[in-house]
């Protein structure tokens, strides 16, 4: 569990993110062992209570020495949260007992709609990491969850995508952003894969004996592609500040 604190919207918040477990129903090759088991055991909820307990526990000492008024945003990662059947669990009673904190999922998005729905219900916002790996089922139910939940929200702000730019299939992450995002207004973030483009950019056995790369290296066309998204986005930003303080002169 990581915390962290950003400023939202001019109210300080105090992130923390929490990873509910290993499991996960998608086995990319660029993560980890560490980070993924397509058979892990499922966390306890009973453990999810106590760690909620330290949170709150946490928060209030935290609040009780600034005079900020701060606020808190959970962000549930993993593995996958959305298949483990405590989280289900966990999401009501953080409610009833902690009403004060805010709700994020970061997901792999391949969820059926009745669970679509108790994540529309009570998260805050919605992250779907969308890889490139998963099988053609896999891949068709996440776009069509994406579609789903775009057109039974409000405000597009409440989903983005963590578009994974996979350097074997970017292609198929190019048609994905042009012609399926774009199109139907779904916010999207194109993501590299690794922190560098060197380290682990080659095969290695992995502590669970699969193989893995877990850093890509891009061709030029590719990283030219990833950067004019971040240079249009620049703009987009400079653009709307500008209007900001034109606005309030």
């Amino acid at each position: 569990m990581i915390d962290y604190i950003y400023s939202d919207a001019g109210s300080p918040t105090k992130m923390i993110i929490w990873d509910l477990g290993r499991r996960c129903n998608f086995d990319c090759s660029y993560c980890t062992a560490w980070m993924h088991s397509t058979t892990a055991p499922f966390s306890d909820f009973e453990e999810y209570k106590k760690t909620a307990e330290f949170i709150h526990k946490y928060y209030s000492l935290y609040k009780k020495y600034h005079k900020e008024n701060w606020t808190v945003m959970i962000s549930f990662t993993g593995g996958e949260p959305a298949i483990n059947p405590s989280f289900y669990k966990l999401v009501p009673y953080l409610k009833e007992h902690y009403p004060y904190m805010r709700l994020n999922l970061t997901t792999n998005g391949a969820w059926s709609k009745n669970k679509g729905q108790f994540l529309l219900d009570n998260m805050e916002s919605i992250t779907v990491s969308y890889h490139c790996e998963g099988n053609d089922k896999q891949k068709a139910l996440v776009r069509d969850n994406l579609l789903w939940v775009r057109s039974n929200i409000s405000n597009p702000e409440k989903i983005k995508v963590n578009v994974m730019m996979h350097m074997d299939y970017f292609d198929e992450t190019v048609d994905l952003i042009e012609n399926f995002l774009k199109p139907n207004d779904i916010k999207y973030i194109p993501r590299t894969i690794g922190d560098d483009a060197k380290y682990r950019s080659k095969w290695f056995k992995d502590a669970d004996g699969a193989m893995r790369r877990t850093s890509h290296v891009y061709t030029g066309d590719q990283l030219h592609y990833i950067k004019n998204h971040w240079n249009s986005k620049n703009k987009e930003v400079q653009v709307a500040r500008i209007k900001k303080e034109t606005a309030n002169v």
